[in-house]
């Protein structure tokens, strides 16, 4: 931990009436725990393989869009079960990234510094 943050965790803790080590334990307390390093690249892989699903979506879409401006209505038909759940993958997709990329996020920013309005501003410098 750089001098730095040091010196704002101690702050922060004064501010809040509190030990540095339960501050810091309450602080470790709220947040989920992060993710094992092994998971990582396992996680990274599902979410590339979960993105190229959505290339092919896009694929398949703009083809169907080719279709119907020809007036290929038989040929756009073979489309309907992929539209039927295509709402659904595609909000599947987006909470799986969503929770990937917060998992993948650093739990520690450049420092915390309280400003004398009461809020905390993580890696602003004053």
């Amino acid at each position: 931990m750089s001098r730095d943050d040091a010196l704002a965790v101690l702050a922060a803790a004064r501010l809040a009436g509190q030990a540095p080590g339960d501050f810091v334990a309450n602080l470790l307390a709220t947040q989920p725990a992060p993710m094992p390093a092994s998971d990582r690249a396992e996680t990274v892989g599902a979410l590339i393989a979960s993105c190229a699903e959505l290339s092919t979506f896009s694929r398949n879409l703009s083809h169907l869009v080719s279709l119907l401006r020809q007036g290929a209505f038989r040929p756009a038909e073979e489309y309907r079960p992929m539209l039927a759940t295509l709402g659904t993958d595609v909000r599947e997709h987006l909470d799986h990234f969503t929770r990937v990329m917060a998992e993948l996020q650093p739990r520690r920013g450049s420092g915390i510094h309280q400003h004398r309005s009461g809020t905390t501003h993580t890696g602003a410098r004053p």
